[in-house]
């Protein structure tokens, strides 16, 4: 079952007019460097870069999400968690202040390799839409991840989430989701490693034909 119930915001997030302004400008929509488009230094930490994060270091940010979900979830130093997009794991940081036990598993080897020191050991390279998951857990968060994957490799990562979310468990999903077909050129234009660009009720679909477990689900536009 869905539940629209939004755990995640960033101030620092580029605001819908500056995305704007880079996708009408000159030259935007060309062809990125191979570095972003494999979520290498490119895509985290280049600042000549008008997409992208352009320096993606740990500043604490997520410390009122991971408090307001451990709150919300009732979850105590006995309930396991798993990020599935989990990069440099700076929400893993919070959770693990927490004492709560938590891995991460992301695509980027670049971001691992520059993890936060207090949970690397905790971040493993794997690419859940193609790889079965190992353990199982109260909690599965996938943070702007979704929209990430190939549409026709979601079935699989879908599924590959809910046979590991134990009973009475969850999954936490953050997405973007685009709603005419103008927003989606416009997404496509301003970040190409968005695979699958949907609306809302499209990703509602697919999740609820293949998660059978509470979905704490937020849906923004970038554009």
């Amino acid at each position: 079952m869905i539940i629209k119930k939004s755990f995640f915001s960033n101030p620092k997030n580029r605001s819908k007019e500056e995305r704007f302004k880079y996708v009408n400008r000159s030259g935007a929509g060309l062809v990125p460097s191979k570095s972003y488009i494999s979520y290498g230094s490119d895509y985290w930490d280049n600042p000549n870069l008008p997409m992208g994060y352009g320096g993606y270091v740990y500043d604490g940010r997520f410390a009122k999400n991971a408090k307001e979900i451990l709150s919300y979830l009732n979850l105590t130093n006995k309930s396991k968690m798993l990020e599935i997009g989990c990069s440099r794991g700076f929400l893993m940081v919070e959770f693990d202040k927490l004492g709560i036990s938590i891995k991460g598993i992301d695509i980027s080897r670049y971001a691992i390799d520059t993890a936060h020191p207090l949970v690397a050991k905790n971040i493993k390279l794997v690419d859940a839409s193609h790889v079965d998951i190992e353990g199982s857990y109260d909690v599965i968060i996938c943070k702007d991840t979704l929209p990430h994957i190939k549409r026709e490799r979601l079935p699989f990562l879908l599924t590959n989430i809910n046979n590991h979310i134990v009973e009475g468990g969850c999954l936490i999903v953050d997405i973007k989701v685009a709603e005419s077909n103008s927003c989606k050129e416009l997404t496509a234009r301003f970040d190409p490693t968005q695979l699958s660009i949907l609306c809302e009720a499209e990703w509602c679909t697919l999740i609820e034909r293949y998660i059978d477990k509470d979905v704490y689900a937020s849906f923004s536009e970038l554009f």
